[in-house]
């Protein structure tokens, strides 16, 4: 008797669409990937690809994702940002052996990034909470 109960709580629940947090996240960084492999093929004067791409990526992601699953997507952007700026800092330096350069490169993508990392946590907070408000 309580296994019927709980299968007809479980089938009288609305399936929810949209994908998993994980897959959410893999989407977030394979879009920003794109725009940072934008940033590495063109040329020196244009360097917006990665920030670009973060935003874009960041607000795919959110609105793929599955409602009960918006936490992780909320709080990726800056750690995606971060992650990826010390992954290319690492490959621009040789390995990261000159702390004067590696300082100096950190704190220049941390400002210069500063706009797309607030950008991409603020879409993803106005869509989370527009979703979490209108249930969708």
């Amino acid at each position: 008797m309580e296994r019927q109960i709980a299968e007809l709580r479980r089938s009288s629940r609305p399936q929810e669409r949209g994908l998993p947090w994980w897959a959410a996240l893999v989407l977030l960084i394979g879009i920003a990937v794109i725009g940072g492999l934008v940033d590495t093929i063109g040329t020196t004067a244009a360097r917006g690809g990665f920030n670009i791409g973060i935003v874009v990526a960041s607000v795919v992601a959110i609105l793929t994702v599955k409602r009960s699953h918006m936490f992780p997507v909320v709080i990726a952007p800056p750690i995606v940002y971060t992650l990826a700026a010390v992954f290319q800092l690492y490959l621009r330096s040789s390995g990261l052996h000159d702390k004067k350069v590696i300082y100096d490169a950190a704190s220049n993508y941390l400002v210069y990034g500063f706009p797309a990392i607030a950008a991409a946590t603020a879409a993803v907070l106005i869509i989370a909470g527009f979703r979490l408000i209108t249930r969708r």
